[in-house]
């Protein structure tokens, strides 16, 4: 009856030992548990969260300390409290962004649009279709350039040739 009740004794004092505090750390946007949040309790004790965000803290705890690399550092009296502790993301603490740059100058838009427009024998050629057959015409003008243009044509060029003489 003695060692009983000196066990029963024992048990009762070491039960206040036991006592902790479960807690979970929370992203404030999310409302998801973050895992690998350091925290440093008033009693020097360095606890890391799980992959649920969850850790224990002994009831004699006075205050909590959580940092992490992605989250806002904070300090909360353990007391003051519930279950959930709730930490800013960094990211959201970033200062607004303006990127600049240069308008393309409108005579480098010219010569690229120049080199990327096909000639017009580039353009034939794309158009032809090989499936109809080989037609020998276009080939033969531009071997012998004046044999097939219209007076118009011909005329034209030599008017063209006048001014450019002049």
């Amino acid at each position: 009856m003695n060692r009983l009740s000196l066990l029963l004794f024992t048990m009762l004092l070491s039960l206040p030992m036991l006592a902790q505090r479960q807690f979970v750390v929370v992203d404030v946007d999310t409302q998801l548990p973050i895992a690998g949040v350091n925290v440093s309790s008033s009693t020097h004790e360095r606890i890391t969260t799980d992959s649920l965000g969850h850790f224990l803290v002994p009831d004699s705890c006075q205050s909590l300390v959580f940092s992490h690399t992605s989250y806002e550092p904070r300090i909360v009296n353990a007391d003051e409290v519930g279950d959930t502790i709730f930490l800013i993301s960094k990211l959201l603490m970033t200062q607004e962004v303006y990127v600049f740059g240069k308008a393309k100058h409108r005579e480098d838009l010219r010569e690229l649009n120049k080199r990327l427009r096909m000639e017009r024998q580039e353009a034939q050629l794309a158009a032809a279709n090989p499936a109809a057959g080989f037609n020998i015409l276009p080939l033969i003008s531009k071997v012998f350039p004046n044999l097939f243009k219209s007076k118009k044509e011909k005329r034209r060029e030599r008017l063209k040739k006048v001014l450019e003489e002049y």
